[in-house]
């Protein structure tokens, strides 16, 4: 099966959600749409490579921009696909619009009911700073 940017982003999140860099891809895909190659495999390494790399500097941003919420009592779900918005905005060429759609999506997916507007008003702010 062809991965689509979305499925990739999809799976991307998965592995932020565990940052755990052993097997992780294997763990993050569905038995049915088999493992990744080319171009999206490369897209998923990459985004979860800047997620890893910069995670500091991306939770001190989060943090900064979460005004009147703890960083700690971010879901963890939540927290991933910020984490990767974040990324997708400050260390890749993804256009910001493309980035907070696709992150939006994601957390409304996995997340609560609430998890849209949170996400999408954390990398608003982090759009405009």
């Amino acid at each position: 099966m062809a991965y689509s940017r979305k499925k990739s982003r999809e799976i991307a999140f998965r592995m932020i959600f565990a940052l755990d860099g052993e097997d992780t891809l294997e763990i993050a895909c569905s038995d049915e749409d088999g493992l990744p190659t080319g171009p999206e495999l490369e897209y998923i390494n990459r985004l979860f490579t800047s997620v890893k790399e910069n995670i500091t500097e991306i939770d001190e941003v989060i943090s900064g921009l979460s005004h009147g919420f703890s960083f700690d009592r971010i879901f963890k779900t939540d927290l991933a696909v910020i984490r990767m918005g974040v990324a997708e905005i400050k260390y890749m060429d993804t256009d910001n619009i493309i980035a907070t759609s696709e992150a939006v999506a994601i957390a409304k997916k996995y997340g609560t009911e609430k998890s849209g507007g949170f996400v999408n008003g954390i990398l608003a702010k982090v759009i405009t700073a």
